[in-house]
């Protein structure tokens, strides 16, 4: 009961402690919006897909002036937000979502534009499969690399779901 009690509370805490960043986060993102919302409004990302739908041989390239910017990393965090998953810390324990602050974002985006981003060892955890009683290995990143995979993730799927887009099935 007193890690249920525990969680609760954490989570709670997380809740109040990203309603109050939400204010800073708003300078760089705009009011926040909706998920569909935000995604509109990320012109590159946009772009991207654009090109990609047209041309579906076409070479990307600049990907990485892409991902080092305000806008593909504040819309990142706005995706990663409402998941209680991203209090689960990794290795480094004070690489939290709740100090994430503008400078921080700023010092994330001159690495990947140095080349200076490092990712951080996962911290390895065992739980239980579903509806046995043997153990899978689980890998749980720093909330900075969950942050910048989140980036990666938006941006591989601007060229990739118009490729695929035409042999999608529907169940």
């Amino acid at each position: 009961k007193e890690k249920t009690l525990d969680s609760k509370k954490q989570k709670m805490e997380h809740k109040e402690k990203t309603e109050k960043k939400k204010s800073k986060i708003e300078q760089y993102t705009g009011k926040l919006r909706t998920l569909e919302d935000t995604k509109k409004n990320i012109d590159a990302i946009n772009k991207l897909y654009k090109l990609n739908s047209e041309n579906k041989q076409k070479k990307n390239d600049n990907l990485l002036k892409i991902l080092a910017s305000i806008e593909v990393l504040g819309t990142a965090y706005e995706n990663l937000r409402p998941n209680t998953g991203i209090l689960t810390q990794g290795t480094d324990i004070q690489d939290s979502p709740d100090d994430l602050t503008i400078k921080k974002l700023e010092k994330i985006i001159k690495n990947l534009k140095e080349g200076k981003f490092q990712w951080s060892p996962i911290k390895r955890v065992m739980i239980p499969k579903p509806g046995k009683k043997t153990l899978r290995p689980l890998g749980i990143p720093n909330f900075t690399d969950k942050l910048v995979q989140e980036g990666l993730r938006m941006i591989l799927n601007s060229i990739y779901e118009p490729i695929f887009q035409e042999y999608e099935v529907n169940f």
